[in-house]
């Protein structure tokens, strides 16, 4: 019915409305199908042959992303994290579940190094995946511990984004689009930071003036905006809590 040309994909469109992409990813060309049926990738293919006869390695999926959590539990530590699976994409799937897991053990191992034996420290750690399209899928790792007679307890939240074409983890400069670069740096995360705080009535340190370095800390949200977060005490006293900076831009393609 149309197809379109980009030197990003090719999208053929149905008469009744079913939608393919032909992308790159990886070592193959893989077909995403929307609001279609899988059955129907037959047409695709036949059209692609059409315009340039040869042997297409074509693999259909609608890349849907399915977490399943894996739940460690003694008297004081409870511990929850995903195991991933990625329709047509084993291989990266496998990737990100292990670093996952490797994460989770390191976090355990941490919990029963501090703990000791006078078993004081109580901890909850757990990952809520945040995003995914058919590039990227992002977690937010969320938890705290507290020890037996402490004035409170500590929290935190950490990011982490894999790239579904590698199962690697994905620094958010690589996310940045080109036009947005200027408002990424130093300068234009203070000023950002500065003024959502001043909008939401977060409480900075008095002699906060100026991020020292580039934050490392983010995590995409369900629009793909890109969220820089800082820590308790980070930017701001423990009464501020940890403050999620939306940059309210999205990530490239």
């Amino acid at each position: 019915h149309n197809i379109v040309l980009t030197d990003k994909e090719l999208t053929f469109t149905r008469a009744d409305g079913g939608l393919y992409h032909l992308r790159p990813f990886g070592s193959k060309l893989v077909l995403f199908t929307f609001s279609a049926s899988a059955t129907h990738s037959s047409d695709f293919i036949n059209v692609l042959q059409s315009i340039a006869p040869q042997d297409y390695n074509l693999e259909v999926t609608d890349l849907t992303v399915q977490c399943k959590n894996n739940v460690v539990k003694t008297k004081k530590l409870t511990l929850v994290y995903p195991t991933v699976t990625i329709a047509g994409q084993k291989t990266v799937a496998k990737k990100i579940s292990q670093i996952i897991e490797h994460k989770a053990a390191l976090a355990k191992k941490e919990y029963l190094k501090a703990n000791g034996t006078k078993n004081l420290l109580t901890e909850q750690n757990t990952y809520v995946p945040t995003f995914h399209n058919n590039n990227y899928l992002s977690f937010l790792q969320s938890g705290y511990h507290y020890f037996t007679g402490a004035a409170h307890p500590i929290s935190w939240k950490i990011g982490v984004t894999f790239d579904l074409a590698t199962g690697e983890e994905v620094l958010w400069k690589d996310l940045v689009r080109t036009e947005d670069a200027d408002i990424f740096t130093i300068d234009g995360i203070t000023t950002k930071l500065l003024a959502t705080a001043k909008a939401k009535g977060i409480p900075l340190y008095k002699d906060f003036t100026k991020l020292k370095t580039l934050p490392k800390d983010y995590y995409l949200d369900t629009n793909g905006m890109l969220h820089f977060i800082f820590g308790q005490y980070e930017v701001a006293p423990y009464a501020s809590g940890i403050i999620d900076l939306n940059m309210e831009k999205m990530v490239k393609d």
